[in-house]
């Protein structure tokens, strides 16, 4: 096998508890991910000489090592103690800077992929353990699904896929770092903070009403001052069907999910592409 083409899909947060600053500097979350299938292709070739490049069709992500997918094929070079080449070539859907986990997904497809190309020297639990040196979210793509997640998001514990709901997502023209969605909530005294176990057993019942009650997502509960127009999104989805509308990770995407895919279809229809913002109608996926 000369290369391999990987499906990375995104994902949305149907719960993102943000608790206090801990001391290595990041935060202790509590969250649901959950995958869906709005893709990026990642097509990795093991290259003779031990380079590694990569070339992305959207000219705004960068190209080397500022590229999370680089370092995943270098830290993979690294681990497995080859000198492993790689040509990598990302077609890009997911928009980025929206809490898709776009870039994530992009590094975990890297690590399944070189491991596939490679005969599998690493188990499923090591890919694991090496995506975590890549990021908080990498760890779950790298079986997807629905997954319950702790500590700063690379704890991950695999839970039942609730069923093939249907979900409209809204990136928005407005952007959020990351950075600026976690100093805006630090300056919150004191904040909601949301029953995991509540979610976790709505999500087992495959409940979305119950879900929509129960769950929440801190950043969005205190956007910053410049973002607060993304509520309207949410309130947009709910007016046009959608059980349970949240936006994902520390934004700016919102999503809306679904009863059916009639009531889905029907919503994505009226609200149309605007030039202020991009629209995706996807369901949620069991792991891979």
């Amino acid at each position: 096998m000369d290369s391999v083409l990987i499906k990375a899909p995104a994902k949305i947060n149907l719960l993102l508890d943000v608790g206090d600053l801990r001391e290595d500097g990041f935060h202790e979350i509590t969250t649901v991910m959950q995958a869906v299938d709005l893709y990026d292709d990642v097509e990795i070739a093991l290259t003779e000489d031990g380079t590694i490049c990569v070339n992305c069709t959207d000219p705004h992500i960068p190209s080397g090592e500022g590229n999370l997918a680089y370092r995943a094929a270098e830290l993979f070079r690294k681990y497995i103690g080859k000198d492993t080449g790689a040509k990598i070539h990302i077609n890009k859907r997911i928009p980025s800077k929206a809490g898709l986990g776009g870039g994530s997904s992009d590094a975990a497809a890297v690590l399944r992929a070189l491991n596939l190309l490679c005969d599998d020297p690493l188990s499923a639990s090591e890919l694991r353990r090496l995506s975590e040196e890549l990021g908080s979210d990498v760890p779950f793509f790298i079986e997807g699904g629905t997954a319950f997640c702790t500590g700063r998001g690379e704890m991950v514990k695999n839970i039942p896929f609730p069923g093939k709901w249907p979900v409209i997502i809204i990136k928005p023209q407005t952007d959020i770092s990351t950075g600026e969605a976690y100093g805006t909530l630090d300056k919150v005294p004191s904040r909601k903070h949301y029953d995991a176990d509540s979610v976790l057993n709505a999500l087992k019942d495959a409940d979305i009403r119950e879900l929509a009650r129960v769950s929440g997502n801190s950043f969005f509960d205190h956007l910053p001052g410049d973002a607060r127009d993304i509520k309207a999104y949410a309130d947009l989805l709910k007016e046009k069907g959608s059980v349970f509308s949240l936006m994902s990770g520390s934004g700016s995407a919102v999503y809306g999910i679904f009863e059916n895919d009639k009531k889905a279809e029907e919503a994505f229809l009226q609200i149309g592409e605007k030039q202020d913002m991009q629209i995706f109608l996807s369901h949620m996926i069991e792991a891979y």
